[in-house]
């Protein structure tokens, strides 16, 4: 590598490193003020359908919900235990009669 091209890259990794590490505080101070200004926030979960059983799949919907709650400081959760990505949110978990 030329010295240019190594002086850029390092740069450009320094910039990345920076970014990756200054995310989740600058995420937070954001969400800190919406609710300092009335907002609640709210977080929805959800599992796709899968082979898991019922113990692993509550082990993970749980570790989602902690996370909503410590990273993102949810107050209100919704939970979709058994649905896919490209479900519409409105009817994500409808009993139907198939």
């Amino acid at each position: 590598m030329t010295g240019l091209k190594s002086s850029l890259t390092y740069l450009i990794i320094d910039d990345l490193i920076n970014s990756i590490c200054t995310y989740l505080p600058k995420y937070q101070e954001s969400l800190k003020n919406l609710k300092k200004n009335g907002y609640e926030i709210i977080g929805y979960a959800r599992k796709s359908p899968t082979g898991e059983d019922i113990t692993c799949r509550t082990r993970l919907l749980k570790s989602m919900i902690s996370n909503l709650e410590e990273r993102s400081f949810a107050t209100k959760i919704f939970v979709s235990p058994c649905s896919w990505a490209s479900t519409p949110l409105e009817s994500c978990d409808l009993l139907t009669n198939q």
